[in-house]
């Protein structure tokens, strides 16, 4: 997520954790030691100055990797007790994040200790990951925009929110061995378009479900009662009143989701390009009530402009246009470092958490839709 403050500046908002299982205890030092190796070149900012957790106990090997969280409402990704660890990525919607002063992880943490937690009632975007002695749950929302991957083999479970450093933790290694077939729509249209994972044995958790590791017991299961139906295609009144009252649902959660922006920011600024994407998430945050104006890249000629400032007119919010700065030097790049880079850090995605994107230091909240 892209964070902004009154300084003009804005900052890539972002919170990596894993946590390790060995089958042997006495191996959780060999773990450590080489998760301390693999930071470098798994996690995109580590070249920045960024907060680090790590912890363990008895049992299970956990850690935290979050940066700028505590220029915002957030504060701290990680929570911790002698036996209990506590964190998650993304914006999870909790009533107590509107009135509690602590942070996000140990309200999470607290909930969870009072056995208040309802993992399935919680909405808005993220993935959690929680460990209680010997015991660990992990989950994530039903919009799947935050992922879980776990890799299992004789020596150990890991399982995490980046796919490279669960990688290099199950095989203790640096030497990645790729997925080739999920790498063919990154290699060719910039970017993956399916939930195939670019590392070999590396499995990605399905949206709205969770795990629960205990000694002896692996459990994935969706969350009750979620079921996949295949919807019906007819034209009958019924059918039509059950699809609206579906578009309706999901739209309520959307705006739900967006008011908890304004716990960040006095006034976001949404980049509109006039795609739907980005018109989607404008008309959201209106309805949500949230204070924001509209930037558009480009000349006021330009299609995304002419559209922007169209819709920023019918919403009633400011709009802004600049023309992109274009540079006549040839960048001396190496595309095959530049890729690896991409898969190791970005795992082929194409948005804020892109390690090619600028990481900037000075914190303000933006939505890029």
């Amino acid at each position: 997520m892209l964070f902004n403050n009154s300084e003009g500046g804005h900052i890539v908002l972002m919170n990596i954790f894993v946590a390790v299982i060995p089958k042997e205890k006495e191996a959780i030092e060999t773990y450590k030691h080489f998760l301390y190796k693999a930071i470098p070149y798994t996690i995109p900012f580590s070249h920045l100055e960024y907060d680090q957790v790590v912890w363990n106990n008895h049992s299970v090997l956990a850690a935290s990797f979050s940066i700028h969280a505590s220029h915002v409402a957030i504060k701290k990704y990680a929570a911790s007790t002698d036996n209990q660890f506590c964190t998650f990525n993304g914006i999870p919607l909790l009533d107590d994040f509107y009135t509690s002063e602590q942070p996000w992880s140990s309200t999470f943490l607290q909930k969870y200790r009072e056995g208040k937690l309802d993992y399935q009632s919680t909405g808005g975007y993220y993935n959690l990951l929680i460990i209680d002695e010997n015991k660990i749950k992990v989950c994530n929302s039903m919009i799947h925009t935050e992922p879980i991957y776990w890799s299992e083999n004789r020596n150990c479970i890991v399982i995490g929110n980046r796919a490279s450093l669960v990688y290099a933790l199950a095989n203790k290694t640096l030497d990645f061995e790729y997925n080739l077939q999920a790498m063919i729509s990154m290699c060719t249209i910039g970017w993956q378009a399916h939930d195939l994972v670019p590392f070999s044995n590396i499995n990605l958790l399905p949206g709205g479900h969770f795990i629960n590791i205990q000694p002896g017991k692996f459990e994935l299961r969706p969350y009750e009662p979620f079921e996949y139906n295949e919807l019906p295609l007819s034209e009958q009144p019924e059918t039509e009143k059950l699809y609206n009252q579906i578009y309706d649902d999901l739209c309520h959660e959307f705006v739900k989701g967006s008011k908890i922006f304004k716990r960040f920011s006095n006034r976001l600024i949404i980049n509109l390009t006039g795609g739907k994407d980005s018109r989607l998430a404008a008309a959201m945050c209106k309805e949500a009530g949230v204070e924001f104006s509209c930037v558009t890249s480009g000349g006021p000629e330009d299609r995304d402009v002419i559209v922007a400032k169209e819709v920023a007119e019918i919403l009633g919010v400011e709009h802004k246009s600049s023309n992109p700065k274009i540079s006549t030097s040839v960048p001396e790049v190496d595309i095959f470092e530049m890729l690896q880079k991409q898969v190791i850090q970005g795992e082929g995605t194409s948005n804020v958490y892109d390690p090619c994107y600028p990481i900037r230091l000075k914190p303000n909240i933006q939505f890029a839709g």
